[in-house]
């Protein structure tokens, strides 16, 4: 990921959760079901940027395994005396904790990356734009950067030219991480701004 792209993912992520902060704000104390979903949409948006950062290097994730295995494997051949059956089953025993050893190290990368852009991106509101409006245009600009992110992620890709189509993007998709990362971040977004406005349309529906 180059400095570009993560700048680029913190400034969603940066809109994203301003977004989250407001929309929580004017709905403190309401009840509405596409509340509580547009709130959700809107984390699980922010989380899918975050991973989409990358998190450990490949080359870091296999030294990281490497260096975890060897030692514990040197650690059951000494205190076994050199049992092949101990080591193998302590080396085996290391998975779990090597797992979550990447996972809590990649959370940190993927955190570093997306932290809040300095300075952060002037947001243009026009006086006196209604809250409801101001979140909904915070998501949308959310969503144009992550479309130019998708676009940007899906041209660099040695197989990019398939993406040109529907059927050719799902499966770039599906095999580019960042790719399927971003996607899933605009399909919530999407989410969120369509119950944000069908809950507005049902408050107009009620007055």
């Amino acid at each position: 990921m180059t400095d570009r792209g993560d700048r680029r993912l913190a400034t969603m992520k940066w809109l994203l959760d301003v977004a989250a902060e407001r929309f929580d704000a004017m709905t403190n104390g309401q009840d509405h079901p596409r509340i509580d979903t547009a709130r959700t949409r809107i984390e699980t948006a922010s989380a899918a940027v975050a991973r989409a950062a990358g998190g450990l290097s490949s080359w870091t994730r296999t030294w990281l395994g490497m260096a975890v295995a060897a030692v514990g494997a040197w650690t059951a051949a000494t205190v076994s005396g050199g049992l092949i059956g101990v080591t193998i089953v302590v080396v085996l025993g290391l998975y779990w904790p090597m797992f979550t050893l990447h996972n809590v190290l990649a959370d940190r990368v993927n955190r570093r990356r997306t932290r809040r852009p300095e300075p952060p991106p002037e947001i243009s509101m026009p006086a006196g734009l209604d809250p409801a409006d101001q979140v909904l245009r915070l998501l949308w600009a959310a969503r144009d950067e992550l479309r130019g992110e998708m676009r940007q992620r899906a041209a660099t890709d040695r197989f990019g030219y398939v993406g040109r189509t529907a059927t050719g993007f799902d499966w770039l998709r599906r095999r580019n991480g960042h790719l399927a990362w971003l996607t899933r971040a605009d399909r919530s977004v999407c989410q969120a701004i369509h119950s944000i406005e069908i809950w507005l349309d049902a408050l107009d529906h009620d007055r």
